[in-house]
């Protein structure tokens, strides 16, 4: 399935662990009646895939590492579960055990296509940020023939809870980028509907996006809009579509070649969309371009009875009273109120168009996508008023908000008092949303000082 000791290719998990093709609900409900009576009766299988992967991917070999396992080539090998208790008390052994099912879930990108007859359980391994052969050294040192129990760590959706908004953070490095991920759920057992707003660069998207996606079980985009065409904020496309993630549409406006081309390498390249174009065509994924120049009639693009979405604006490259357009400030401006909370995605937004665009209080929002990284060339303040956002999520490395190039920004917020996460300090950021109208903010990391 892949040529060992190439790199990882599964959504990251905390501890190196087995899959079963259980439930999790099930596994974990059984696994508290069991610690009440030290009885259970419930067989768990295990595909061989897990096993297959650890091998091809660090050269691990199971039998050499595990002790008791919930593991064989075989398809049809099970264990009671009272079994493997009793088994481990009279050893005294730990050993890190997941027990989480999964459905339709990543398989080897190196197979690439998209199959889950293959494996329906495959996920990448880690352990305390080691992986590859490091992981491989790791485990044999640390831990041969031991053996706990986990529940893997997940973050179920609650029956009241109706959308989250995740800003995972790819600015890890000094690039500085955008991907944002909405999703929309009508009902309690109804399909998420997924929306990505910008998704990054390649080698990012390659290294952390994918994995996210998996973690979140985000295994279908319904729809991405790419506020504007810089690689940081469409690049990123070219590793989602030959991954092989089912993508349905495309949202993007393609500026005009001769502006365009002026920021090759760094920034736009009109030969590079327009390949991008030819590839989504050809992997059958609907593209599409929108010009929006009436902020008060929004233009819909996602309704439910809680949410909605829509487009407020949308710049043609050449505008009608400032002329031709730099390539941020074909930024589309979109808003989504959910719950009666409002959030406001600005991509890149520039001064002269948020010069231009005045006094209006379609704008106006709860929650800021902060343009521009929170670079100098951000929206001016007198647009930051109008939108007069409670929270600011501000996708920068921690030097890039720390620099002198972000001190107006950076001043503007803290002089408003508005409470600020940026992904290079905060890493992962999650909003989840309930019918009830409240809210929960939930960060990878809380640091203690910011730009100190």
């Amino acid at each position: 399935m892949a040529a060992i000791n190439r790199s990882p290719f599964f959504g990251k998990l905390k501890f190196l662990s087995l899959n079963t093709i259980y439930p999790l609900i099930d596994i974990q409900n059984t696994l508290d009646k069991s610690q009440i009576s030290g009885i259970s009766d419930t067989k768990f299988k295990s595909d061989p895939t897990t096993e297959y992967s650890l091998y091809a991917a660090f050269g691990i070999k199971i039998k050499d590492l595990w002790r008791f396992r919930f593991h064989s080539a075989l398809p049809t090998y099970s264990i009671l579960l009272s079994d493997f208790y009793k088994e481990a008390m009279n050893e005294n052994s730990i050993c890190i055990v997941n027990l989480k099912g999964f459905s339709d879930t990543w398989v080897p990108r190196l197979t690439g296509h998209w199959d889950p007859i293959i494996s329906n359980t495959s996920r990448f391994y880690e352990h305390n940020g080691y992986r590859g052969k490091k992981l491989a050294i790791t485990l044999d040192n640390q831990f041969k023939n031991k053996c706990i129990v986990l529940a893997d760590k997940e973050l179920p959706w609650d029956e009241n809870e109706n959308f989250r908004f995740h800003s995972p953070n790819l600015n890890f490095t000094n690039q500085q980028e955008d991907a944002h991920i909405l999703q929309f759920r009508k009902s309690p057992t109804g399909k998420i509907y997924n929306i990505l707003i910008d998704v990054g660069m390649q080698k990012q998207v390659a290294d952390k996006l994918l994995d996210y996606l998996a973690i979140n079980e985000i295994f279908s985009i319904d729809e991405i809009f790419i506020t504007h065409p810089h690689k940081d904020h469409y690049d990123g496309l070219w590793e989602l579509i030959k991954f092989g993630i089912p993508i349905h549409k495309v949202w993007m406006n393609l500026p005009k070649k001769e502006n365009c081309d002026k920021e090759i390498p760094w920034g736009c390249d009109y030969g590079d969309l327009l390949k991008l174009q030819s590839l989504m065509k050809e992997k059958g994924i609907q593209f599409q371009e929108i010009i929006q120049m009436n902020p008060k009639e929004p233009i819909i693009t996602y309704r439910d009875d809680n949410n909605v979405l829509s487009i407020l604006y949308a710049s043609p490259p050449v505008h009608p009273q400032l002329g031709n357009m730099d390539t941020n400030d074909l930024s589309l401006i979109m808003k989504l109120t959910t719950n009666e909370i409002d959030y406001l995605f600005t991509g890149d937004l520039n001064k002269p168009l948020s010069n231009f665009l005045k006094d209006d209080k379609s704008f106006r929002a709860d929650i800021l996508k902060v343009p521009h990284h929170g670079t100098e060339g951000v929206a001016v303040n007198e647009f930051l008023d109008m939108v007069d956002a409670r929270i600011g999520i501000v996708p920068a490395p921690a030097h890039l908000w720390c620099s002198e190039r972000s001190s107006r920004i950076r001043n503007y917020f803290k002089d408003n008092k508005t409470k600020m996460y940026i992904s290079g300090f905060s890493g992962d950021i999650l909003i989840r949303h309930f019918k009830t109208g409240k809210y929960k903010i939930k960060t990878e990391l809380e640091p203690e000082k910011v730009c100190e």
